[in-house]
């Protein structure tokens, strides 16, 4: 089965490598992968709340059921 994220199905070093940097940049690997990219997923998801004119309220309400749920189930996403 292909993914929907890569074109070729897989992803090379190279997908990875970009990826990486465009949320790090260039070169840098956090010491902490899951926590680090967790952490950049939901400062994304805060951002694309706030350019919906959600209430900070509301924002912060939803980032704290994630971390909840997150650490209730024990793994990373």
């Amino acid at each position: 089965m292909q993914s929907l994220l890569s074109p070729h199905g897989v992803y090379t070093e190279a997908d990875v490598d970009v990826a990486l940097a465009r949320v790090f940049g260039p070169g840098v690997r956090p010491l902490h992968m899951e926590q680090a990219v967790f952490e950049a997923m939901l400062s994304g998801w805060r951002s694309q709340q706030a350019a919906r004119y959600l209430k900070a309220k509301t924002i912060r309400a939803n980032d704290a059921g994630v971390r909840r749920f997150r650490e209730h189930v024990g793994c990373w996403p």
